[in-house]
C-alpha cells in the first residue's frame, strides 16, 4: 500500500515512477513491484475527466497542454506492457486513457480547449510552433494498439519517432507490428 498523497504522487510524477516499476517488475518477474506500477497508473486513469483532462495538469497554467502530451506518454506505455500480463488499462475507467489521448492529439495544432480550461494562451513549442516529434513518439503506441487515420496522418510526416523516456525509435519497435 502506498500513502503518498503528496502533489508528486498523484500527477504525471507518479505515473513516470509507475512505468519504471512495471518495467522492472516484469523483466525481474517481483509481482509486488508490477502491481506497484499497475496501481500507479490506476492512479492516472482514475484523474481522467470526462472531457479527457487531468486536474492536476490543467492546473499549470500555460504549459497545461504539454503537461498532458507528457503525462499521456507513460501511461500508454504502462498500459502496452501490462497487456503481457492480461491487464487492460486501456479499458479501464470507461476508456479513459482513449479520452486523454483523443484530448491530447485534438490539442497538438489547436490548443483552444486547453486556454479556455485554464484562461491562458498556452506556450508554443519551440521553432515553427509544431510539437517535437519525440514528445509524440508514444502515439505509435497506440496507433498501433487502436489504428486511426487523424493520428498516422499525424505521424507519417514525422516518421521516425523516438523517446530515449520509453524506448528509444517507437517507430522501429511498433510500426506494422501486432
Amino acid at each position: 500500500m502506498d500513502n503518498n498523497h503528496e502533489f508528486s504522487g498523484r500527477n504525471n510524477h507518479r505515473y513516470w515512477a509507475g512505468l519504471a516499476a512495471a518495467a522492472a517488475g516484469i523483466a525481474s518477474g517481483d509481482e509486488r513491484l508490477s502491481e506497484w506500477g499497475i496501481g500507479s497508473a490506476r492512479i492516472g486513469l482514475s484523474q481522467i475527466a470526462p472531457d479527457g483532462t487531468l486536474p492536476l495538469e490543467i492546473d499549470r497554467g500555460k504549459l497545461a497542454r504539454d503537461y498532458h502530451i507528457y503525462a499521456a506518454e507513460p501511461l500508454v506505455a504502462t498500459a502496452e506492457l501490462d497487456r503481457s500480463r492480461g491487464v487492460d488499462l486501456y479499458a479501464e475507467k470507461d476508456g479513459a486513457l482513449k479520452r486523454l489521448v483523443d484530448r491530447v492529439v485534438a490539442s497538438l495544432d489547436d490548443p483552444s480547449f486547453f486556454e479556455k480550461a485554464t484562461g491562458t494562451q498556452q506556450e508554443a513549442f519551440p521553432d515553427d510552433g509544431t510539437v517535437p516529434a519525440n514528445r509524440i513518439a508514444w502515439l505509435e503506441i497506440h496507433q498501433r494498439r487502436f489504428p486511426s487515420p487523424r493520428i498516422e496522418a499525424l505521424l507519417v510526416a514525422r516518421r521516425p519517432l523516438a523517446s530515449s523516456r520509453i524506448g528509444g525509435d517507437l517507430t522501429l519497435l511498433f510500426q506494422g507490428s501486432n
